[in-house]
């Protein structure tokens, strides 16, 4: 079985909840610390993979003079997307994967900082990835940015600070994080 890869930017920042869910599901996973190496095109060997999974981070999306794995990972995000490979953005995951798209990712207007109400419509009742939160569900949210890009489907739900956006043939779930109840 291909493991998914977890692109990690610092140390602390694991899947949560995600991880949780991939071992219940008896799927295998594998992090890739890009604050440790950036990896070579053979060990970051996305035709090995079964999905890839961006985490978040304190950094911004453009510091790629900063952190020069934020470059590499947009190119790898590009690849995954162009090889239809299932690629999911969590945080600054998100902003790299509405960059890698074409969208612009800017500073929001107010910091989002604390937990908020995500209203899941109706229509998402049957989606595998909201359908289980369907009605309302909390998320914490700690972005200050955020990104613009054609609108969601009427399926993806609704929450007063974050962005949830269509590009291309990827969408995006931005300024999302890994936590919610």
């Amino acid at each position: 079985m291909k493991p998914i890869l977890i692109l990690r930017h610092v140390p602390h920042e694991s899947a949560g909840t995600l991880e949780d869910a991939l071992t219940a599901a008896g799927l295998k996973f594998r992090y890739v610390d890009l604050f440790q190496k950036i990896p070579s095109a053979a060990e970051l060997d996305l035709t090995a993979a079964a999905g890839l999974v961006v985490m978040g981070g304190p950094m911004n999306v453009d510091e790629t003079d900063k952190y020069p794995f934020l470059a590499a990972e947009i190119d790898w995000i590009r690849q995954a997307l162009a090889a239809r490979l299932p690629t999911l953005g969590i945080c600054l995951g998100a902003q790299l994967l509405a960059k890698a798209c074409g969208a612009k990712v800017f500073s929001n207007r107010v910091k989002e900082i604390g937990w908020y109400v995500i209203d899941v419509t109706p229509q998402a009742k049957d989606d595998p990835l909201f359908g289980p939160a369907a009605g309302r569900s909390r998320s914490s949210s700690g972005m200050a940015t955020h990104s613009i890009s054609p609108p969601a489907p009427s399926t993806w739900p609704k929450a007063p600070c974050a962005s949830i956006r269509r590009s291309g043939s990827a969408t995006t779930l931005t300024d999302c994080n890994s936590t919610s109840k």
